[in-house]
């Protein structure tokens, strides 16, 4: 009800704008306006995208800007907002800002790139990208850092050194990158056993937590540790664990997830609603963002935090002995991309 309610208030709110351009005279408009279009029922994962329209609400509290957030049903719906955009032109003097929310909407900005303004008055924003050479602007929280920590530690849990990883897909560049530098901290570590799961083969991985909560079934006495890079998916694992708790381990993404089952021995935290927050304040501060950000390990916005218990004091100590290394390898994956 609350992501439905959401998206008809959104919609609303978009198409004001369109209604009044029946009047051949566009209207003066001084406003600062942000778009923001989420991934398609991205809203309510408690996790990425929450952190997102958590910074996108931090913003319109801190600074005077009209925001409008849409929650699209799927991706082709997200298509037809952002074409909506593009297309208004009922007001004049304005300031607007577009922010795709999603990485997966990078192939559509590519599409539609001799349409996409970059001037004073209107820019774009997709985050979770790593073009440079575009007219919108990018921002990135690389996971390399984060992830071969994740995966060092992983084996000093009991049984961890027999994991699977459960991936949303196995084709998007972003979670291939993070199971490459899990596996990197893992056999550096001495883990002997690593399988990967695939939900699905598109973004519809993202949205099957159903599918991962039975998946478990299979998985457990099999493994000490279930792995998860799959979104809201996520969601799957964390009940099941609530359910069977001491069947195996497993780890948060993207917020602090503790809270959500005892078997959370730690989470890696995206901060990614700080570096929207940062973003939204340069460009209505009136200075032109840097054409990419990227937030690695050594920002602060990616982190590794072991859960409060006492079962994982080992790990908190692992965490501090292996961020030096941890710092180097992801500044050598990058740099080797």
């Amino acid at each position: 009800m609350i992501k439905t309610a959401i998206h008809i208030v959104a919609l609303l709110a978009l198409l004001l704008p369109f209604q009044a351009c029946s009047d051949d005279h566009p209207q003066p408009d001084d406003r600062w306006v942000v778009t923001a279009v989420m991934g398609a029922n991205g809203l309510g994962d408690r996790g990425y995208s929450d952190l997102i329209y958590s910074g996108l609400r931090q913003s319109e509290n801190a600074l005077d800007i009209d925001l409008r957030v849409i929650v699209p049903r799927s991706y082709e719906e997200a298509e037809k907002y952002f074409d909506e955009w593009l297309d208004d032109r009922s007001v004049v003097n304005s300031h607007r800002l577009f922010i795709a929310a999603s990485g997966e909407y990078e192939a559509y900005l590519e599409e539609k790139v001799s349409r996409i303004p970059d001037s004073e008055n209107a820019r774009v924003l997709l985050v979770e990208s790593e073009t440079v050479d575009a007219p919108y602007y990018t921002l990135r929280l690389p996971f390399y850092g984060a992830g071969y920590t994740a995966g060092y530690i992983t084996p000093l849990l009991p049984g961890g050194e027999n994991t699977a990883v459960v991936l949303a897909n196995t084709t998007e560049a972003t979670i291939t990158d993070c199971y490459e530098a899990f596996r990197d901290g893992f056999f550096d570590a001495g883990g002997k056993r690593l399988d990967v799961y695939a939900l699905a083969d598109d973004e519809t991985g993202y949205s099957m937590a159903d599918s991962l909560y039975h998946l478990c079934f299979s998985l457990s006495g099999h493994y000490g540790m279930v792995f998860p890079i799959a979104g809201g998916s996520c969601q799957g694992v964390l009940r099941y664990t609530r359910e069977y708790p001491d069947d195996f381990f497993t780890a948060g993404m993207d917020v602090d997830q503790q809270e959500a089952s005892s078997a959370v021995a730690y989470s890696i935290q995206k901060h990614i609603n700080r570096a929207i927050v940062d973003f939204v304040t340069t460009w209505r501060e009136g200075r032109v963002p840097d054409r990419h950000s990227s937030y690695g390990l050594s920002s602060g916005y990616m982190e590794v935090l072991v859960a409060d218990d006492s079962r994982f004091d080992l790990l908190r100590q692992a965490v501090n002995d292996i961020r030096p290394i941890a710092l180097d390898k992801e500044d050598a994956y990058e740099k080797n991309k």
